[in-house]
C-alpha cells in the first residue's frame, strides 16, 4: 500500500470511530430522554454548535458521562 493508501485508510478509519461513536451518544441521549435516534443525533448537533465544539467532541464527552444533554435553563427575559 502507498502512503497515501496508508494516509487515506486512516482516515477512513478515524471518521468511522467518531461515527459510531456519534451513535453510541445518540443512544444514550435517546434512553435519558425518551426521543428518537434523529432527535437525538439533531440534539448533539445543536450542542456541537452552541458550544462551538464538533461533534464528535461533544459525541466523546456524553459517552464518558461528562455531559448530559436536556432543556437548557435560560434566564427569565428582563
Amino acid at each position: 500500500m502507498t502512503d497515501d493508501g496508508v494516509i487515506i485508510s486512516g482516515i477512513i478509519d478515524q471518521g468511522l470511530l467518531e461515527a459510531a461513536e456519534v451513535h453510541q451518544a445518540a443512544g444514550m441521549v435517546m434512553a435519558q430522554l425518551g426521543m428518537t435516534a434523529a432527535g437525538a443525533i439533531a440534539l448533539l448537533r445543536v450542542e456541537a454548535l452552541v458550544t462551538d465544539q464538533p461533534l464528535s467532541h461533544v459525541a466523546d464527552e456524553v459517552v464518558a458521562r461528562r455531559l448530559r444533554l436536556g432543556p437548557r435553563s435560560d434566564p427569565p427575559p428582563p
